[in-house]
């Protein structure tokens, strides 16, 4: 596992915090017949392709060089200061390099991405309207088994990783520039912009976007729920 698991007490895995929700999708809405995933939030819909499919026995979905994806997704994801939070619920492998998430502006330009690779977890941010100019931050710590992951971006360009409910890192990598502001399109698994580049490899129970920053008890009651429900 990464970092320490720590326990509330408060009765937090009740629920998680849906305040400011963009997109939820939950592996559990699944069956092993699934060739769509609806968001829990906004009703997007996913279709899935390739090698991908919900496991009964441990209730994850298990990417194996597929993806569930809708490149003419169009959602809010960030708050009005541009500020925006993604959660991840789920293993990951890092024998190599693999796509978690990728979020486009358009189809060769990207907004925002979020990649395993032998070095740890990479995330990118991308300026306005180019495919230039990212913010990249990291961490490199590599566990095996399921982990709770929460990124959160600020407008200062500031990109914080907090693993199991502790932050492990802050970035400060701005770039200068506007950065991206709207999206269309996203896949779980794979990248629009290069699919043959980046494949997949991982088992997810949870993927949500929230506009604006995830507080301290916000992260630890949807660790607390991930833990209770997977």
């Amino acid at each position: 596992m990464f970092g320490k698991r720590l326990i509330n007490t408060g009765g937090g895995a009740a629920g998680y915090t849906t305040d400011n929700l963009a997109l939820d999708f939950v592996s559990k809405d699944l069956t092993t017949g699934s060739t769509t995933w609806t968001d829990r939030q906004a009703s997007k819909v996913l279709t899935k392709s390739g090698s991908t499919v919900y496991n009964s026995s441990s209730t994850l979905v298990d990417f194996t060089g597929g993806y569930w994806g809708n490149d003419s997704l169009i959602e809010t994801l960030k708050d009005g200061s541009g500020d925006f939070s993604v959660e991840f619920y789920g293993e990951l492998n890092f024998s190599a390099d693999y796509m978690i998430v990728a979020v486009q502006q358009t189809p060769s330009i990207s907004a925002f991405n979020w990649r395993q690779r032998t070095a740890g977890i990479q995330y990118f941010n991308y300026k306005n309207g180019i495919n230039d100019g990212s913010q990249v931050g990291q961490y490199s710590g590599k566990e095996s088994g399921n982990n709770h992951i929460v990124l959160i971006w600020d407008t200062s360009l500031n990109v914080k990783a907090y693993i199991n409910n502790v932050l492990q890192v802050t970035n400060t990598a701005g770039s200068g520039g506007a950065q991206w502001t709207s999206i269309d399109g996203m896949r779980i698994g794979s990248y629009e912009q290069d699919p043959s580049y980046f494949s997949s490899n991982m088992k997810m129970g949870v993927l949500r976007f929230y506009k604006g920053q995830l507080n301290s008890t916000e992260i630890e009651n949807n660790y607390d729920w991930a833990i209770s429900n997977y």
